[in-house]
């Protein structure tokens, strides 16, 4: 049995197709609390979740979950249903990930989640993804470590709103960088370049993007240097009074 709450879980060894800080499944507004599951060298794990829950309406809040050395496919902090997913984190330490996302709520919205990558190898890395729900003030960062795909504050089905990115530092070659991307409205999303990255040609920058909608007041903030096209906001529809900050110095 999976506590709910307060549960501590480290994986170091073996293959494992599911493994869980914790979980519930307790009636309808069952939740996840405070729990944290640590995947370490010498585990290869194909999905991983600090705190899962499974019932119809509850919430997953200030779950952890962190790759330090272990191999992994999809990993998230934390999963709901239709309830809110809120302050979970994700951690890339060390290892090699597919996918790491902060939390994802299948139809609930997605508020204060990050993923933080310090080291290893990550495909793609979200603060949040939504697949029906809002996705709010989430976050990413980089300050070691590889991203190869997508690095995004916010991945969401609906709206996404005041999601950042931070580049402090590691490797982006490669990689589209998004302080969010919606099938909704993109508005208020920032990316911050604040050192410049080992390996810093990025295939693109954009503050926010909307794949269905509008793309309103985003930011890309360039303080390093970095090699890529970059967008304040790109849209299906308008794009409107979004912003590129280019420091003094810096070559983009």
């Amino acid at each position: 049995a999976y506590k709910w709450q307060h549960a501590d879980v480290e994986v170091s060894g073996g293959t494992h197709t599911d493994v869980f800080g914790g979980k519930t499944v307790y009636q309808t507004d069952g939740k996840t609390l405070h729990n944290t599951l640590t995947l370490k060298a010498g585990a290869n794990v194909t999905n991983a979740i600090g705190g899962d829950t499974q019932t119809a309406n509850g919430t997953a809040e200030e779950n952890t979950l962190t790759i330090d050395g272990a191999t992994a496919g999809n990993v998230y902090g934390a999963k709901t249903k239709h309830g809110k997913a809120y302050k979970n984190h994700a951690i890339a330490a060390g290892g090699s990930v597919t996918t790491l996302v902060g939390a994802q709520s299948a139809t609930g919205a997605a508020e204060e989640n990050d993923a933080l990558i310090s080291g290893g190898t990550v495909a793609n890395a979200y603060g949040a993804e939504t697949l029906a729900g809002d996705a709010v003030r989430n976050v990413t960062v980089i300050t070691a470590g590889s991203v190869t795909g997508s690095l995004k504050g916010a991945q969401s089905a609906a709206t996404a709103t005041k999601n950042t990115v931070e580049i402090q530092g590691g490797d982006i070659s490669g990689a589209k960088v998004m302080g969010a991307e919606s099938a909704g409205t993109a508005e208020k999303n920032v990316v911050t370049i604040t050192e410049t990255p080992t390996s810093n040609a990025a295939t693109e920058v954009v503050g926010g993007r909307s794949t269905g909608g509008d793309a309103i007041e985003n930011v890309v903030n360039v303080n390093a240097n970095v090699t890529g096209d970059v967008y304040g906001g790109r849209a299906h529809n308008a794009s409107l009074r979004n912003t590129v900050n280019i420091a003094d110095g810096v070559t983009v």
